[in-house]
């Protein structure tokens, strides 16, 4: 049901951030300049598997350093699952919870420039005076409250998403700092439509 009331719906479950990138300016020179759009677009990098590309290696700043990190046992990799599970040459176990959090923070530099580019993109297509709405779908426990990944715990390292808005005309804003909801996105953009 994600088609709900797009004209057009693709998903390329396969699809890395740079192709997403050049199939959305396919989309955006191809659009009737006449009529308003809505664009929606999921990366889907800082997901698992944790396989940052390698000019994004580098760039990440853990959370730990690799010696304070917590150490996993083989019962916890175990129960991690293939797609979370990294894994050294030769196929040995990676139990340092530090390089978990450094392979997946260097998704998410990779992440930070490929939106940089979509900007210039946008802006190169005449869409300075876009509404962009950036905003995390979850965070990912990295073993903070004894788990990992997302979807069965409510701390706050899988609550607290990013939510950047880019208003037309509008300089820094600087930052919010009491929670929102992710629910407000839907009237934000019928607010900047002119809808409500």
């Amino acid at each position: 049901g994600l088609d709900q009331a797009f004209s057009t719906y693709r998903a390329w479950p396969s699809l890395n951030g740079n192709d997403l990138q050049r199939e959305v300016e396919r989309a955006v020179d191809a659009r009737d300049r006449a009529k308003p759009l809505l664009l929606w677009m999921h990366y889907f990098e800082p997901h698992c598997p944790y396989e940052a590309p390698k000019p994004y290696r580098g760039l990440e700043t853990p959370t730990w350093g690799e010696d304070a990190a917590p150490t996993l046992d083989q019962a916890q990799f175990d129960q991690l699952g293939r797609c979370f599970q990294l894994t050294d040459p030769g196929e040995l176990p990676v139990l340092q919870v530090g390089r978990y959090l450094r392979e997946y923070d260097a998704e998410l530099r990779g992440i930070d420039l490929l939106l940089g580019d979509l900007f210039v993109s946008l802006d190169r297509h005449g869409l300075q005076d876009a509404v962009v709405v950036v905003v995390g779908d979850h965070g990912e426990s990295f073993w903070e409250h004894g788990d990992f990944g997302h979807g069965r715990t409510l701390f706050e390292e899988v609550l607290h998403v990013p939510l950047l808005v880019r208003w037309p005309g509008q300089g820094d804003a600087g930052v919010v700092t009491s929670p929102v909801s992710t629910s407000v996105v839907p009237q934000l953009l019928r607010a900047a439509a002119g809808l409500g």
